[in-house]
């Protein structure tokens, strides 16, 4: 283990790369599992959330709610293959190919269904954008090997 301090400052100690990939992994299970368990609760308590943040005037947006209760789970896969893996690692283009492309399947997906099925549309456009973004920034990161644990 490095014991050689950070930037010079006394207390500050560099990790390792596996106590880095260590701490990395754990803060992604926190992070996977809390977004997890808001989604299922979304999904679960629609009525309830409903009602306590906008009154009886809103239960007709339950719907939307449903179709929208796990986009807060791949916006947070998406963020943590950002922030945590791919910038790190030099990935700068691929981040910018993965914003616009996800810009694009947005535009493609919500006129279309927007026009079908109108609000429910737009909430099935938001989902299908957060997960394609999600799973292309995923394949990438695996294809790269920077989602693999090495020694």
């Amino acid at each position: 283990m490095r014991t050689d301090d950070a930037f010079g400052s006394p207390g500050l100690k560099l990790l390792t790369r596996s106590r880095a990939v260590a701490h990395q992994m754990k803060t992604g299970v926190i992070i996977f599992s809390s977004s997890f368990f808001i989604s299922i609760a979304i999904f679960i308590y629609p009525d309830v959330i409903l009602q306590v943040l906008g009154g009886a005037n809103y239960v007709a947006a339950r719907s939307v709610l449903l179709w929208l209760a796990f986009a807060p789970f791949f916006m947070t896969l998406s963020s943590f293959l950002i922030h945590q893996v791919l910038i790190p690692a030099g990935e700068k283009r691929l981040y910018s190919k993965a914003m616009f492309l996800s810009l694009i399947v947005c535009v493609v997906l919500a006129i279309p269904l927007i026009f079908l099925l109108g609000s429910n549309g737009a909430a099935i456009a938001c989902l299908g954008t957060e997960f394609f973004t999600a799973m292309f920034l995923f394949y990438n990161s695996y294809s790269l090997k920077l989602l693999v644990k090495h020694e």
